[in-house]
């Protein structure tokens, strides 16, 4: 395995074609200057391309690899940073999985290795991000039975929402909308799908939602207590970047 400082991986941007093009790096013994999405890179000519073919298979080989050989808290790891704003993730994913085969099981006990802490890190944050969400999203009611809520999160979170509200809302439809980065989570009461959307769609509000609102609204005021009103607290157990999106902070902001 060696350093390939003329070449750049080039790939689709999804999970598996990550996989791939790590299954690609271990194929060829070679560890490219940098993985990136194709469609943000404006190629020049002092540089070789390599575009990798997304291949379900190679992807799975990898995955499984990982998962029988190290953990499945190694392969949510790698997930988790997939889904991350963190910088360079991809190549940080690359080197992770180097030291996943060099230390074996106790990998993640590695911390000061700085690619095993840079992912597990990076997981981490994804984690933290998505449990604050699964209790601070608000729904909506719409005309047509669908429920639909908006965030707007850091790192690319539906992915990890999928199952936890699957459960939650269990036959019922929704949608999440994650503003950010322009993608919906969509149930339709038996299987979920994620899709790209620039649009924020037109809602049709059902008859009952203000009323819902207005009742939720009450009792956020009813049990608060003004003379203990702390908003640095208030602020620490939840973000004000979520306050947006909550209908109790509404009238708040």
């Amino acid at each position: 395995m060696f350093n390939r400082r003329d070449i750049i991986y080039l790939y689709d941007g999804s999970f598996e074609g990550l996989l791939t093009a790590v299954f690609e790096s271990f194929s060829f013994h070679e560890i490219p200057m940098n993985i990136l999405v194709n469609s943000n890179v404006q190629e020049t000519l002092d540089m070789n391309y390599y575009y990798v073919n997304t291949d379900t298979e190679k992807a799975y080989r990898v995955q499984k690899s990982i998962t029988q050989k190290i953990s499945r808290y190694t392969m949510h790891n790698i997930f988790f940073t997939y889904l991350s704003v963190c910088s360079d993730k991809e190549m940080k994913i690359l080197a992770y999985i180097h030291r996943c085969f060099k230390y074996g099981k106790s990998v993640n006990s590695r911390i000061n290795d700085k690619y095993v802490g840079a992912v597990c890190d990076a997981a981490l944050s994804v984690g933290n991000e998505a449990h604050k969400l699964k209790g601070f999203i608000r729904f909506l009611e719409l005309s047509n039975g669908v429920y639909y809520g908006k965030i707007s999160p850091k790192a690319r979170i539906l992915p990890a929402l999928i199952l936890h509200f699957k459960e939650r809302f269990n036959s019922m439809p929704f949608i999440i909308h994650d503003l950010t980065h322009e993608e919906c989570l969509v149930y339709n009461g038996k299987s979920a799908e994620i899709y790209k959307t620039d649009t924020i769609p037109k809602l049709d509000i059902s008859d009952n939602e203000e009323h819902y609102k207005a009742l939720w609204r009450e009792f956020y005021n009813t049990v608060a207590i003004k003379e203990r009103h702390n908003p640095k607290c208030q602020m620490n157990n939840m973000p004000k970047r979520y306050w947006q999106h909550l209908t109790e902070m509404e009238l708040a902001n």
